[in-house]
């Protein structure tokens, strides 16, 4: 047998490169692939969150309204963050999602970008934050930035710690409407806890 010729190595690598590409997914196929794979991951934590919610319920969407949400907070985000709001969040698929970019664009005006990326982030119910009206983005201030942190901290014990820090911040208006001043109001509960 003879030894190929330079012209004949070239060749067969050649199609064998070709056949590799042939075979190999292309980028945006892969983005697609990718995008695809977190949207079903963020539709199963949707569902499993919301298995019981009925049409015509708030939080009820179709699917398609579902994966627009989800795709839209992907192309901002990342798609890796998105699934991680969705986790946090999973009642971010049902917000209207033209208001994702514009309201952190709004942010960004007030914060600068990073760290109005990052608020959002923390918190992925500014996700359901308007563009226009008076609770719009345009009116955020540094408490929108601070409470971002809050929400961020307490999610882990929400079940706990969310419903003891809203009954530590209704302590005056129990106070205000029932005339008890905080500190008898304390002896009274811990009186009656160690009988």
């Amino acid at each position: 047998a003879e030894a190929p010729t330079t012209m004949m190595v070239h060749a067969r690598a050649l199609v064998l490169s070709l056949l590799a590409l042939a075979c190999v997914p292309t980028a945006s196929a892969m983005a697609g692939r990718t995008a695809n794979s977190g949207y079903q991951q963020a539709l199963s934590i949707y569902q499993k969150r919301f298995s019981k919610v009925k049409p015509g319920t708030f939080y009820y969407r179709e699917e398609p309204k579902l994966k627009k949400a989800y795709m839209e907070i992907a192309k901002i985000y990342g798609e890796e963050t998105a699934v991680e709001m969705v986790k946090a969040l999973p009642a971010a698929l049902t917000f209207n999602p033209a208001n994702f970019k514009p309201a952190l664009d709004d942010f960004s005006e007030i914060f600068g970008p990073e760290k109005a990326r990052a608020m959002v982030i923390r918190n992925p119910g500014l996700l359901s934050v308007p563009v226009t009206g008076s609770n719009s983005a345009k009116t955020a201030t540094d408490q929108t930035l601070y409470f971002s942190y809050l929400v961020a901290y307490t999610r882990p014990y929400g079940d706990i710690l969310l419903p003891g820090l809203v009954a530590l911040l209704l302590i005056p208006v129990i106070e205000g409407i029932t005339g008890v001043p905080r500190d008898q109001f304390f002896a009274a509960l811990q009186g009656a806890v160690s009988k």
